[in-house]
């Protein structure tokens, strides 16, 4: 029987704003948990649950109620199997005049900005929206461009050559409004997955690891990817592999790898904690999150 993940990022929050962030979180895995996904791609959700959930809530710009605003962050989300976790935050901020679907697919909400591809299309994609943005800025001033470009890659995204190259794009433009939250997969060798790292890390990123659970971690870095000024890969580990071994040579072995086995959370441990009710919790606005101008024109 798989043991439910620790809270020990409960004990860690003193002030409203981070008891906001973890009721939220609490709902957020109350919806993926009601979903129908695979045994690793629920591990992954879940692990990058609380990172997605303190940037929605503390970090992201952007108006519910009007999200098709021009200068909101780009959440950029290219697997369908990460697409369960935007369609939590939509619907957990949502005002109650919009109706969405169980899942919200690209052009049906504005915040869906690109449609689901092949592994690593997305890293491409993101790149270009913060060139753009880039261009914009310079032309017409910060105060009327000012928005940043947010990944929840996989890290399948990491490995494909056009991510790469992508990488490389953004250091050499100085894309340092641009960052990917990614989490390694429980199928994934963890060497395999450092020496993803190492590369972004040698294509002039800003590489960071954090633990998952650790909500005071996950606001320092993303605080500190806001003050970057070298796009950032941040790394969400879950509590099994906190610590990644060295990217190293390696021989070949016909000895199958055996993945990593993080914990699982069932269902009754992600309804009705915090006091969200059994069923689907209701939407919920962040009080915490940056406001956004009064005029959206």
């Amino acid at each position: 029987m798989a043991s439910t993940p620790s809270t020990d990022h409960t004990t860690l929050s003193s002030t409203p704003q981070d008891t906001l962030v973890l009721r939220m979180d609490k709902a957020a895995r109350a919806l993926l948990a009601a979903g129908t996904t695979e045994a690793d791609t629920q591990t992954e959700l879940q692990t990058l649950c609380l990172p997605i959930t303190a940037l929605w809530c503390r970090i992201l710009r952007f108006d519910p109620a009007v999200p098709n605003w021009p200068d909101r962050d780009r959440c950029v989300v290219p697997s369908s199997a990460m697409l369960p976790l935007l369609s939590a935050m939509l619907h957990l901020t949502a005002p109650d005049t919009q109706d969405l679907s169980a899942t919200v697919d690209y052009g049906q909400h504005p915040a869906v900005e690109i449609a689901t591809g092949p592994a690593g299309q997305g890293m491409a994609a993101a790149a270009g929206m913060a060139l753009a943005e880039q261009q914009l800025a310079k032309r017409y001033g910060r105060s009327l461009v000012n928005h940043r470009t947010w990944v929840l890659a996989r890290d399948s995204d990491l490995a494909t050559g056009v991510a790469l190259e992508a990488a490389q794009l953004a250091s050499r433009f100085g894309l340092n409004r641009m960052a990917v939250l990614v989490c390694p997969s429980p199928l994934t060798d963890p060497t395999d997955f450092s020496d993803s790292l190492a590369r972004f890390g040698a294509s002039g990123w800003s590489v960071r690891k954090v633990r998952a659970h650790d909500l005071g971690a996950i606001m320092s870095a993303l605080q500190a990817i806001m003050r970057a000024r070298k796009p950032t890969l941040l790394a969400c580990m879950p509590e099994c592999c906190h610590t990644l071994a060295r990217p190293a040579r390696r021989r070949r072995t016909d000895r199958p790898v055996e993945p990593p086995q993080p914990d699982a959370v069932p269902p009754s441990a992600a309804h009705g904690c915090a006091g969200w009710p059994s069923t689907a919790p209701a939407r919920t606005l962040s009080a915490s999150r940056p406001q956004t101008p009064p005029d959206h024109a």
